[in-house]
């Protein structure tokens, strides 16, 4: 099982609908992002951060987060987003 200690904080930026600012290391190096954290999936043993980020809906891995600050800025969920729907 791979590490995961800013999962709590993401689960609640979720919950929250808060801003996060994450420095994630990436498989073309380490890059700083503000994204709208929309959900979190388990997925083989592995967590997965879904997030609204530079205009489109990615996929993150948690692992791979290096820093996180979940900022007071909230956002609106997208309309009829379903976590679900988009994993699958």
């Amino acid at each position: 099982a791979e590490a995961v200690p800013h999962l709590p904080a993401l689960v609640r930026a979720v919950l929250d609908e808060r801003v996060v600012a994450m420095r994630y290391e990436g498989w073309n190096g380490t890059h700083d992002w503000r994204v709208e954290p929309l959900g979190v999936v388990l997925k083989a043993g592995g967590w997965y951060l879904v997030a609204n980020g530079r205009g489109k809906t990615r996929t993150f891995r948690v692992a791979a987060v290096m820093s996180l600050v979940v900022e007071d800025a909230a956002f609106e969920r997208p309309p009829g987003f379903d976590l679900a729907v988009h994993w699958s």
